[in-house]
């Protein structure tokens, strides 16, 4: 994606792995260095009532290309797809219990 196409405000969902819980974030910055562009996204879930500090990721620009193992999906994206999905679950429930 490009710059032009993560905007600092955009939103984010962060799919998660085996160490960091998923979560809504935002881009926050850019920056070009010498190891290219790279976006930082900063997840809504820190700065609660424990003082936790909010937890934020610079990852490159490709990290949300389509790929079998993407963790960052623009939140329209990730909303359009769990809709898509929710509609598929339940017209195949009301298949599956003939009330289709």
């Amino acid at each position: 994606m490009t710059e032009n196409e993560l905007r600092i405000g955009t939103e984010v969902y962060y799919t998660g792995d085996m160490a960091n819980v998923s979560g809504f974030g935002k881009v926050t910055a850019w920056t070009h260095g010498r190891f290219g562009s790279q976006v930082q996204i900063t997840l809504e879930d820190g700065g609660g009532e424990d003082g936790e500090e909010a937890r934020g990721f610079w990852v490159h620009p490709a990290s949300f290309d389509p790929s079998p193992g993407r963790r960052f999906v623009l939140r329209s994206e990730y909303e359009a797809n769990r809709a898509a999905r929710m509609a598929a679950f339940v017209e195949k429930a009301k298949r599956d219990l003939g009330r289709a």
